[in-house]
């Protein structure tokens, strides 16, 4: 079912997130995502180096996970070809942390502990 028809209103920001699974020969599984954040307008740095034309990605970042068939996180690799602040970056190390974690049972907890605060 369709929804209704919106009250007037102007975009402000696009965020579009594509998951993808796959099977490898070796009996690992990838799972790759990517992350697209934009305005349609052009907005001012917030780190003082140039403003940001319209469209231009806010983000733009990849991730692969590599698990196995426990689904315990065997590798992670991670890519950022926009971010927003200086700082952005450092989440690359922190998710190496993930390694090593399983993505059933206690999950959530292994997120808040290994990347809350990045």
């Amino acid at each position: 079912m369709p929804l209704n028809p919106p009250a007037p209103r102007t975009l402000e920001h696009t965020r579009s997130v594509i998951y993808h699974g796959y099977e490898r020969a070796d009996g690992l599984y990838d799972i790759e995502g990517e992350l697209l954040d934009q305005k349609p307008h052009a907005t001012a740095s917030l780190t003082g180096g140039p403003d940001r034309p319209a469209n231009a990605p806010v983000h733009s970042m990849s991730i692969r996970a590599t698990i196995d068939l426990a689904m315990v996180v065997q590798a992670i690799e991670v890519s950022m070809d926009a971010f927003p602040l200086h700082d952005c970056p450092r989440a690359r190390a922190a998710l190496q942390t993930m390694v090593g974690c399983s993505m059933t049972s206690g999950w959530r907890k292994a997120v808040q502990a290994n990347l809350g605060g990045v």
